[in-house]
């Protein structure tokens, strides 16, 4: 098996230690040993608890919290934590208050609010936007 190593894999097999008597199993799970980063949950945690919405809509900011706790491993408070992630980290201080005032928020019940608020605001600014035109039109004609 150490024939098929190249110069590279040689050099690191030769750091693991293992007696010559060492099993394929042994070899390889060492070999898995020395490929797997090491993880730092609290570093993945405070990545996690430091992002905030940005620039980004609504649902990539809520995929980008998703992706960030899966490596946080807060097993069964995970929608929790991203529920509270969403309430500190969103821009809007009027959708923020919105949410505070629940007393069971569920992810989905925020994400629904979200999208909706998001999309409401929007459609406001489209609209505004063609009365300032249409504002502007009519005091070019007068």
């Amino acid at each position: 098996m150490l024939s098929a190593l190249e110069a590279e894999g040689l050099k690191v097999y030769n750091t693991f230690k293992l007696p010559e008597t060492a099993t394929f199993t042994k070899v390889l799970t060492a070999f898995k040993e020395y490929c797997t980063p090491i993880e730092n949950r609290i570093y993945n945690r405070y990545i996690f608890m430091t992002a905030t919405q940005g620039d980004k809509e609504f649902d990539a900011y809520r995929t980008e919290l998703k992706t960030l706790a899966s490596y946080c491993k807060f097993g069964e408070l995970e929608d929790e934590m991203i529920v509270l992630r969403i309430v500190l980290g969103i821009n809007e201080d009027t959708f923020r208050e919105r949410l505070l005032r629940e007393l069971e928020l569920s992810l989905e019940k925020a994400c629904k609010f979200l999208r909706a608020a998001e999309q409401s605001k929007k459609h406001l600014q489209v609209k505004r936007t063609e009365t300032e035109k249409e504002a502007a039109s009519i005091e070019a004609i007068q």
